[in-house]
């Protein structure tokens, strides 16, 4: 795989989580991030981590609630944002943060 195919899987896989992640953000009024109350729809907080062999994405929002694979529709318009990102990961899963509401889902992208 080449350099650019390998860029392209890590801003595909980091779009979709970042994209899940405001999804499921909306209509929030707080979260608890690092034993804080913070008022107001959550931010999504993302990171990046490299052992230039391979790239862990996380991706942090205040929403409880664990992502879940769908059966969709071939005519759909959405609703394959894990299917990619399974697609494109070595592995993915998620875990919940201490001392914060929410959760984050990570991918490790190997190359």
């Amino acid at each position: 795989m080449s350099e650019a195919d390998y860029a392209g899987l890590i801003v595909a896989a980091h779009n979709q989580l970042v994209t899940n992640g405001v999804q499921a953000s909306e209509g929030m009024i707080g979260c608890r991030y690092q034993g804080r109350w913070k008022p107001g729809v959550p931010p999504v907080r993302m990171w990046l981590c490299s052992d230039r062999q391979s790239i862990l994405v996380q991706v942090w929002d205040g929403n409880d609630r664990r992502p879940e694979r769908k059966e969709v529709d071939l005519e759909a318009v959405g609703g394959r944002g894990l299917l990619l990102v399974e697609a494109l990961s070595a592995e993915w899963g998620t875990c919940a943060p201490e001392r914060s509401s929410g959760k984050v889902v990570w991918a490790l992208i190997a190359g």
